[in-house]
C-alpha cells in the first residue's frame, strides 16, 4: 500500500491534478503521521498520509483446492493541508471574507478532486480498481493543523 500511496502521488504530481501539488507521507500510523517534517520547499502541497492498511483474499474452490483469485486492499489516508487553529471554517464571522475560510481555501478544492470519486490510472494499475471510496472532513488534524478530508477505501487487485 505505501508503494501504491506514492505511486498515486506521483501521478497527481504529473498530471497537476486539480492545479496542486502533492506530498506522500509513508507513516503507516496516526502518531507516526504526527511526526513528520514539513517540507519547507512545498508549503502550499497537500499532504497525502497513509495512515493505515490493511488486506483480505479472495479464494475460489476449483474441486481440487482453491485459488486465490483477488485481494482487497484496505487504507485510511489523510489528505490536507497545514492550516492554522484561528481560522474561521466559512462564513461565522461577517467581518472575514468567506474566501479566506479555512472551507473555502482548504477542504473545497480537496473535495471537489478526490472526494467525490477516484480512479486508478489503468495504464499504471491494470490489475486494480477502486471498490470503496469514503471520506469525511478533517480539521485541525494534529499538530500540525491539517484541514482538509480523511480517506477510507479499498483497492481490489486481480490475481489471476
Amino acid at each position: 500500500m505505501v508503494e501504491i500511496w506514492s505511486k498515486i502521488t506521483e501521478l497527481l504530481n504529473a498530471s497537476n491534478q486539480c492545479n496542486l501539488c502533492f506530498e506522500f507521507i509513508g507513516a503507516g500510523r496516526v502518531d507516526y503521521f504526527n511526526n513528520f517534517k514539513l517540507r519547507t520547499d512545498k508549503e502550499c502541497c497537500v499532504y497525502i498520509g497513509l495512515l493505515k492498511f490493511g488486506g483480505r483474499s479472495k479464494f475460489q474452490d476449483k474441486g481440487q483446492g482453491s485459488i486465490k483469485i483477488n485481494d482487497d486492499l484496505t487504507f485510511e489516508v489523510v489528505v490536507g493541508i497545514p492550516s492554522e487553529l484561528d481560522i474561521q471554517f466559512y462564513n461565522e464571522d461577517p467581518d472575514i471574507d468567506v474566501n479566506e475560510s479555512k472551507y473555502i481555501k482548504y477542504i473545497k478544492p480537496l473535495i471537489e478532486c478526490l472526494g467525490d470519486s477516484f480512479e486508478l490510472d489503468c495504464n499504471e494499475f491494470p490489475d486494480m480498481e477502486v471498490i470503496e471510496w469514503n471520506w469525511d472532513l478533517l480539521m485541525n488534524y494534529q499538530d500540525f493543523v491539517i484541514d482538509g478530508i480523511k480517506i477510507k477505501g479499498t483497492f481490489k487487485r486481480y490475481v489471476n
